[in-house]
C-alpha cells in the first residue's frame, strides 16, 4: 500500500494478521540524503554518546536516540503522517519510545532470532492468541524506514516469521549468535520471509514477533532508521517514577 493513498482500516488488518505491513513511498530523496549525512557526521563524532559498535566485524552499527537532540530527527519523530500510522496501530493516543539508525556493511547484519525486549503475552505451547479467538494486544511497535534499497536477500534485509506474534513463545535459537540456517524456527510450517523494500518505503511490525536482520552480502551499506511508539498510558506512567530495586541485578 502507498502511503499517498493508504486505507489506514487495511493497514491495522494486515498489521494484526501477519505482524506487521509495509507501506511504499514514506520518505522523499532529499529526507533520506540528510538522514545518511547526518548520521555520518554524528558516527564520525569521538564523543558521541548514542552510538554502538562492536569489535565483532560481522556487528552492525547503531546510532541511537538523537531524536532527543536532532531537530531534523525530531521533526521526522513528529511528522503528520507517520504518526497517523502508528495511530492506526496503537489507537489516537500514542508516545514516542525510541529512535536508532542502523547501519550495516558488507558482511555485517544481526542474525540472532529473537523479539524486541521481552515476551509480553506468554501462552501454553498447546494453544496460540489465535486459537483462543483474541486479539493480540499492541502495547509498542517499530517502523522501519528504508534509506537505502532493500530490494534483494544480498542487501541484507529484515527477516520475519509471519504470524508468530500470535505465538506466545520465544523463537527457536532465541538469541543464538550463530543459529543454525538449515533450520531456521517455523510458525504453523511458516518459516521466514525477508521484508523487500526500495529506499523511502516504511514497514511497521509488532516488536512480538520473531525477526532478525540478515547479513548484508551486497557492496552497497545499508542504512535502516528506526522510530518506536507506543501507548500514552506507558509513557505517562513509569516515565518519571520508575526505579530499579537494588535486590534485582
Amino acid at each position: 500500500m502507498d502511503l499517498a493513498t493508504i486505507d489506514y482500516a487495511e493497514l491495522r488488518e494486515t498489521f494484526d494478521r501477519e505482524g506487521y505491513a509495509l507501506v511504499r513511498n514514506v520518505l522523499d530523496e532529499n529526507e533520506r540524503k540528510q538522514v545518511i549525512e547526518l548520521t555520518e557526521t554524528y558516527l564520525g563524532e569521538s564523543e558521541t554518546d548514542n552510538k554502538h559498535s562492536s569489535s565483532d566485524p560481522s556487528s552492525i552499527t547503531v546510532l541511537r536516540e538523537k531524536a532527543k537532540t536532532d531537530e531534523y530527527f525530531a521533526a521526522l519523530r513528529e511528522r503528520p503522517d507517520i504518526l497517523e500510522l502508528a495511530r492506526a496501530v496503537l489507537g489516537p493516543k500514542i508516545a514516542h519510545c525510541g529512535h536508532s539508525i542502523l547501519k550495516c556493511a558488507k558482511g555485517q547484519g544481526h542474525k540472532q532470532w529473537h523479539i524486541d525486549d521481552t515476551l509480553e503475552h506468554p501462552r501454553p505451547e498447546s494453544t496460540t492468541w489465535e486459537d483462543v479467538g483474541l486479539p493480540m494486544p499492541v502495547l509498542w511497535m517499530s517502523i522501519q524506514f528504508a534509506i537505502t534499497d532493500i530490494t534483494s536477500e544480498e542487501n541484507g534485509p529484515t527477516q520475519i516469521v509471519p504470524r508468530s506474534h500470535f505465538s506466545g513463545l520465544l523463537p527457536e535459537q532465541d538469541h543464538v549468535k550463530e543459529p543454525d540456517e538449515k533450520n531456521p524456527p517455523q510458525y504453523r510450517g511458516q518459516g521466514p520471509v525477508p521484508i523487500l523494500c526500495n529506499a523511502g518505503d516504511a514497514y511497521l511490525f509488532n516488536h512480538q514477533i520473531w525477526h532478525r536482520g540478515s547479513i548484508n552480502h551486497s557492496e552497497q551499506t545499508r542504512y535502516l532508521m528506526q522510530q518506536q511508539y507506543c501507548q500514552a498510558w506507558l509513557n505517562g506512567r513509569f516515565r518519571w517514577i520508575s526505579q530499579g530495586l537494588s535486590t534485582e541485578s
